[in-house]
């Protein structure tokens, strides 16, 4: 209703993708921006995908050039009580080594990995499309109560094939067409928005501002944010808003006041 095809639509707290990838859907250029890198990841693999022939090649080749090497400590305690150590976790860690951020196929697989690294399983284990023990898919949970969790459920670690999993999900990620137009997904604050995108070339901005009081997007996605190798303390203390000489994070320590300051500094940008 307020663009035209070609047009730049952009989301300054894009999350998950949506609106920047339905923008491309549509025929329009969807931008989404966010902190968490995470996010910034999961927006850019949707709107600026790789063929599914390239993603299944690319597979193949990881899988051929895969050696299996124990674990040891390649991996901390806290992620090793959640993937079965004989298969798993080392294919895991082969991915997590080989795979270029700045590939766009290969980041493509990172993201894909990364959705599917844990989750719950279905009545039939076999066919469960992720890889740990089976637990919450959206959110992390502490690795205390995972470790309680696992202890008092006697959960097992189910030797899955990750190489088989990743193609599995890429049948299901190219079941429909590509987007009409391709997009990016950018890592930034929407504070400094106009140091991303060219002031005045929006020509829609559809967003959904975080939640208040209710997610720290590092502690509750650490799993995940293991796999990208990036700091949990480092991403929730990126995710500040100043306030006089004081910072206060994007999570359940931010008050009202503090949240209406961060919100109109955006809105302003």
């Amino acid at each position: 209703q307020f663009t035209a095809p070609g047009d730049l639509v952009v989301d300054p707290f894009s999350g998950r993708g949506t609106t920047a990838l339905e923008a491309c859907v549509a025929g329009r250029l969807g931008v989404g921006v966010d902190l968490n890198p995470l996010a910034a990841l999961l927006t850019d693999v949707k709107v600026d995908p790789p063929t599914l022939s390239q993603a299944m090649s690319r597979i193949d080749a990881l899988e051929a050039s895969y050696r299996h090497e124990p674990v040891g400590d390649r991996a901390p305690p806290e992620i090793r009580m959640l993937f079965d150590e004989a298969v798993t976790l080392p294919q895991i860690l082969h991915f997590k080594r080989e795979l270029d951020p700045n590939d766009r196929t290969d980041r493509f697989l990172l993201a894909s990995l990364a959705g599917i690294l844990h989750g719950n399983h279905t009545r039939d284990v076999v066919s469960s499309r992720c890889l740990s023990v089976s637990m919450p898919n959206t959110f992390s949970m502490s690795p205390g109560y995972l470790q309680r969790y696992i202890t008092e459920k006697k959960l097992a670690r189910p030797p899955f094939n990750a190489f088989e999993k990743m193609r599995l999900r890429m049948e299901f990620e190219f079941a429909e067409e590509l987007p009409l137009r391709r997009g990016r997904g950018l890592r930034g604050d929407a504070r400094q928005l106009s140091s991303l995108i060219a002031p005045g070339s929006a020509r829609l901005v559809v967003t959904s501002p975080p939640y208040l009081n209710v997610v720290r997007y590092g502690k509750f996605n650490w799993i995940r944010l293991w796999l990208l190798g990036e700091s949990v303390s480092d991403v929730d203390a990126s995710l500040r808003v100043e306030k006089t000489d004081r910072r206060l994070a994007l999570n359940d320590r931010l008050r009202f006041k503090g949240y209406v300051t961060f919100l109109r500094g955006v809105l302003q940008e």
